[in-house]
C-alpha cells in the first residue's frame, strides 16, 4: 500500500510504502526534499498512529519502520492519510465520513414578490472637518546592544518533547534575540556526535569567542 506524504498545509512531502513483514509491517518512507525536523504520522478515524522522526539521508530525508500487531493495535487498516507534521504543531483532525444525504423535501410553491417600492433619497452628510495631526513624539533612548549570553536552559524554548529531551543534554548553550525569534547556539565539535542528531542539518556553524558552535533560529517553539 503506498500513501502520498503531505505537510498538514497540503504540500506534497514524499512518498510512504506500507508492507507486511511477516507478522509484523514494514513502514518505508521517503522524501526528496529536506524539511524542518517533524513527525510522520498515519491518520485513522479511529486515531492517529506516530512513526516517527525522519532523518536526513541523501538530500532528502527517509524513515523505515517496522511494527508489531500488538504495536500496531486497532490501526491495522487502511489509512485515511499520511501527514508530515512540524515538530511542536498539533495534529489537524480528520474531517468525519460524510453521512448519507437525506432526500430532498418538495420545494414550497415561490409566493409573489411584493411590488418594488422607490425609496426615499436620502439627505446628503455634512462634510466632517479635517482632523488635528497628533505631534510626533519624541525620540527614545538608543537601545542596548544585543550580544549572546549564557543559557543554563535551552531546552525550555522548544515545545517538541523530543527536542526539549535533547536540549537538556548539551551544557555551555547561549542565546540572543533576533527580532522576533531567539537564536540558540550550542557547543560543537567535529569529533565527538552531536545530541539535536533530527535537527543538525538545519544549525549554522559560527565562531562564537574562539569556540566552535551550531546556531539555531527558534521561533515559537519551533526550528525555522
Amino acid at each position: 500500500m503506498r500513501y502520498d506524504v503531505t505537510t498538514p498545509g497540503g504540500r506534497a512531502a514524499g512518498e510512504l510504502t506500507v508492507t507486511p513483514a511477516g507478522v509484523k509491517t514494514a513502514f518505508a518512507y521517503k522524501s526528496d526534499e529536506l524539511f524542518p525536523p517533524a513527525r510522520l504520522i498515519l491518520q485513522f478515524h479511529d486515531g492517529d498512529l506516530s512513526l516517527g522522526i525522519p532523518t536526513p539521508k541523501d538530500g532528502g530525508q527517509a524513515l523505515t519502520k517496522k511494527l508489531s500487531p500488538l504495536e500496531l493495535g486497532p490501526h491495522d487498516g487502511a489509512a485515511a492519510r499520511a501527514l508530515l507534521v512540524p515538530l511542536g504543531e498539533a495534529v489537524p483532525p480528520l474531517e468525519p465520513e460524510p453521512e448519507p444525504e437525506p432526500e430532498p423535501e418538495p420545494e414550497p410553491e415561490p409566493e409573489p414578490e411584493p411590488e418594488p417600492v422607490e425609496p426615499e433619497p436620502e439627505p446628503e452628510p455634512e462634510p466632517e472637518p479635517e482632523p488635528i495631526p497628533a505631534p510626533e513624539p519624541e525620540p527614545g533612548p538608543a537601545p542596548a546592544p544585543v550580544s549572546w549570553t549564557p543559557e543554563p536552559d535551552p531546552a525550555r524554548y522548544f515545545t517538541d518533547p523530543d527536542l526539549i529531551a535533547c536540549a537538556r543534554e548539551i551544557a555551555g548553550a547561549l542565546v540572543m534575540p533576533d527580532g522576533g525569534d531567539v537564536l540558540l547556539a550550542f557547543p560543537f565539535s567535529p569529533s565527538m556526535p552531536f545530541p539535536m542528531l533530527p535537527a543538525f542539518r538545519f544549525g549554522a556553524a559560527q565562531d562564537i569567542d574562539g569556540r566552535s558552535y551550531l546556531v539555531f533560529r527558534v521561533r515559537e517553539g519551533k526550528i525555522t
